[in-house]
């Protein structure tokens, strides 16, 4: 118990939680996370990266407003209405926010499922043109050629 103790105060005290940084990237380019990837598309700027013990996340700011991207490995939302399932993912509409999406797929280590990634924001507006956006995040192993890869606070 002591032990967990030392290690969240070193956590605090070094700014584990909440922990933000602003970049400057704007696309296009390839953004890596710890399990899935996805493409800035042209003129998307991301505004800031978050971390925590066990989540990444980035703010992106485009044409057409903002949301946010929130890689998950511990945590498991309402996945909501399957609306497509291609290339060893799956991508849900939440039943409680249809502007929030949820991306599924398998990555090594964990033996089921897990939901990985939540989209949301005001770029978002539960149409099909949000799709433009979604379709873009890949689970899996992130390229070698990564323009951005985003640390967690253990990596």
């Amino acid at each position: 118990m002591l032990v967990w103790r030392l290690l969240l105060l070193i956590a605090v005290l070094a700014g584990g939680f909440g922990d933000c940084a602003a970049v400057e990237a704007i696309g296009p380019k390839t953004v890596c996370l710890r399990w899935t990837y996805f493409q800035l598309a042209a003129g998307e700027l991301i505004t800031e990266t978050m971390r925590g013990f066990h989540n990444l996340g980035v703010a992106i700011r485009g044409l057409h407003g903002g949301y946010q991207v929130w890689e998950n490995d511990i945590l498991i939302p309402d996945v909501g209405e399957l609306l497509l399932e291609q290339q060893g993912r799956r991508i849900h509409r939440s039943r409680k926010d249809p502007q929030t999406y949820v991306v599924v797929g398998k990555i090594d280590g964990f033996p089921e499922d897990r939901a990985l990634l939540v989209l949301s924001g005001d770029a978002l507006d539960g149409s099909s043109k949000d799709a433009e956006i979604y379709m873009r995040f890949q689970v899996g192993a992130p390229p070698a050629g990564c323009d951005l890869r985003v640390k967690g606070m253990f990596d």
